[in-house]
């Protein structure tokens, strides 16, 4: 009876797994994409056009305890990017994770937001255009009760079943923020060694 209510919960709600015993129901639902653009025309004398899309993502993440016990879990969501030129693979360019204790047959949601992300293109007037940045390519959501995955959900069946396993969900945990933009000119090592010796 168990497993029939499991798998009508599936096909109704979200995804739902057991692992040793423990049944959790993890249910993502995509809130909105936001999305805001800026186009600059340079004019006849450049012969091309700017145009900067901005973009973000915002999800809802509802985890439902199917266990006679409570449980701690720990909730974690990593939001993917990938080149607005095409090609390559993605990558994450946000993240985060949330705490928390459900007693048996309880549960709770709440909602994430992504930081912003841009892709600049320009574009010629004869129709040639260059892309660079990222654009949203979707998210993934893990579950963990102590050092098991229990709840996995994504925004499309390839993810959701290649980061399944903790060897690849390590890998994602492994991102870093983007290097920033440094200002002005680094100096040699040759450079520093005159001000120590000064």
């Amino acid at each position: 009876m168990k497993r029939m209510l499991i798998a009508w919960l599936i096909g109704v709600t979200g995804t739902a797994s057991i692992c040793s015993g423990q049944a959790v129901m993890l249910k993502v639902t995509p809130v909105v994409s936001a999305r805001r653009t800026i186009t600059e025309n340079r004019g006849w004398s450049s012969g091309s056009s700017n145009q900067t899309e901005v973009r973000s993502q915002t999800i809802k993440i509802t985890l439902t305890n199917m266990h006679t016990n409570e449980f701690d879990y720990v909730v974690e969501w990593f939001f993917l990017g990938k080149p607005a030129g095409g090609g390559g693979t993605n990558s994450v360019y946000d993240a985060g994770k949330k705490d928390m204790t459900l007693a048996r047959a309880k549960f709770d949601s709440f909602e994430v937001q992504s930081k912003e992300i841009q892709a600049e293109s320009t574009e010629s007037w004869y129709g040639n255009r260059n892309a660079r940045g990222l654009k949203t390519d979707g998210y993934v959501v893990i579950v963990w009760a102590g050092e098991k995955i229990v709840g996995v959900d994504a925004s499309d069946m390839n993810n959701r079943r290649k980061y399944s396993e903790v060897k690849a969900v390590k890998k994602l945990q492994s991102w870093d923020e983007p290097p920033q933009e440094r200002k002005g000119r680094d100096r040699a090592p040759a450079d520093k060694k005159k001000d120590q010796n000064q």
